[in-house]
């Protein structure tokens, strides 16, 4: 499977997440990609909030209003944690409650 990345159709055909604004939609697609790539074995990777934004070219306020969509439709959990080599670095870990386990993909 090249240059693609799985995401779960449990998901769209969800009436919950079908009602979400398209931002959140967007942004949705784009944790999914970004899980795929960057997500260790339980799922969580981080990304800033400004990252999102360009990357799916919405503002950042749009971004946290999106993610908090999200979360309350329990398709999205995240923490804010700070980094274990300095006390002042805080980043936002994500994880995707629908969390595809790629390993056991072969599609």
């Amino acid at each position: 499977m090249n240059n693609a990345f799985p995401v779960s159709h449990q998901v769209f055909e969800d009436v919950h997440f079908q009602e979400l604004p398209l931002s959140a939609k967007l942004l949705y697609i784009q944790l999914s990609k970004l899980s795929n790539r960057y997500a260790d074995k339980n799922g969580w990777f981080w990304v800033s909030n400004k990252t999102l934004a360009e990357n799916i070219k919405i503002s950042t306020p749009s971004v946290v209003a999106a993610k908090k969509a999200l979360k309350r439709g329990n398709f999205l959990e995240y923490l804010v944690t700070t980094f274990t080599n300095t006390k002042t670095l805080k980043a936002t870990i994500y994880r995707l409650n629908h969390f595809l386990d790629i390993s056991k993909y072969d599609g």
